[in-house]
């Protein structure tokens, strides 16, 4: 197994690397791409929209799996059966809703 994770500021292109590693990595093996952005973009880019739980998703003969995942509940469950903090939950929802500031500046 191979996991692989793409982090960086806003407009550097972590969605269009993300896919492209997706497509590369799915005519070897099975890929499941995860992701905690707030937006669907790379859902778009895939040309796919997000549903609950798995997407199939087929680019140039290429299939692969994304899944849109829920950045309160994955702390939850990394923590076990603690809900995550409403201290923590504020501060994602401040962090999301500036990067998703930050987005709509770029368009």
């Amino acid at each position: 197994m191979k996991v692989t994770f793409v982090w960086g500021l806003g407009g550097v292109g972590k969605s269009h690397i993300s896919l492209r590693e997706a497509i590369k990595s799915a005519s070897g093996e099975r890929v499941l791409m995860m992701t905690l952005d707030p937006s669907d973009r790379l859902f778009h880019l895939a040309g796919v929209e997000p549903t609950a739980g798995v997407t199939r998703v087929t680019v140039h003969q290429h299939h692969f799996d994304m899944k849109k995942l829920n950045p309160s509940k994955l702390l939850e469950a990394l923590d076990g059966s603690k809900s995550a903090s409403p201290t923590l939950k504020a501060f994602y929802e401040k962090m999301a809703s500036g990067l998703q500031e930050s987005y709509r500046d770029w368009e």
